[in-house]
């Protein structure tokens, strides 16, 4: 058995991380990438995935490296993605973690993140949510709690 310690635990081997979160406000985004940044240890990855719940992605979404955005417009009746950039994500790309921020996933969000090759899986312990590997079962949706509790217990892994 691996013991854990500071320098050997679960989160100092995560490099990359795809964070799945729901878009409301630029500021909103700009609020969860440095939460994000602030909370996890220097030298990680992240690639942001955020939903849209829009046919079409809406004009003047901020453009960074790393942020990335899926519309309800971007799957096809079957829940299969058309979007080609979505598609090449998908094959471009292997995480460590997938650390959930929805409190409630589009089916076809959930069903492409799926698709991805990712080691583990982080978010709400919910009943309209897939299952996770890590999950928590907090009573508000609470981005930031999340996160700090997703810091915590993988340190301690």
């Amino acid at each position: 058995m691996i013991k854990s310690t500071p320098d050997n635990s679960f989160l100092t081997h995560l490099t990359d991380v795809l964070i799945v979160a729901d878009y409301s406000s630029p500021d909103e985004l700009k609020k969860l990438v440095k939460l994000i940044n602030e909370q996890f240890p220097k030298g990680r990855e992240f690639e942001f995935l955020f939903s849209v719940n829009e046919k079409k992605l809406p004009d003047m979404l901020p453009a960074f490296k790393g942020i990335n955005y899926v519309c309800l417009g971007d799957f096809n009746v079957l829940g299969a993605v058309k979007n080609e950039k979505l598609k090449s994500f998908s094959s471009f790309h292997n995480f460590d973690a997938l650390l959930c921020l929805c409190w409630d996933m589009n089916k076809n969000v959930s069903k492409f993140t799926k698709s991805l090759k990712i080691k583990y899986s982080i978010g709400f312990e919910r009943e309209t949510l897939p299952n996770f590997d890590l999950a928590f079962p907090l009573k508000e949706k609470s981005e930031e709690q999340l996160i700090q509790l997703a810091v915590k217990y993988l340190k301690q892994l």
